[in-house]
């Protein structure tokens, strides 16, 4: 005899809220930071601004929204 599997749908939460992701990484390649114009050297913070451009860390786009 094979086993049945019974299933029932799962019910999927409204989102409540939205999560904000932040990557912050080491640069691993000298380059320029598009918002700034200064240097990016090897072993800076970098991170993606609104516009997907690696800046530094502090040329990133704020977010006033947030909390």
């Amino acid at each position: 005899m094979i086993p049945t599997i019974y299933a029932q749908p799962l019910s999927i939460p409204k989102i409540k809220y939205m999560l904000l992701v932040v990557c912050i990484m080491k640069a691993r390649f000298p380059s320029k930071c598009p918002a700034c114009g200064d240097a990016i050297k090897v072993g800076k913070e970098i991170t993606r601004d609104t516009q997907e451009r690696w800046v530094h860390k502090y040329c990133a786009d704020d977010t006033d929204e947030l909390p």
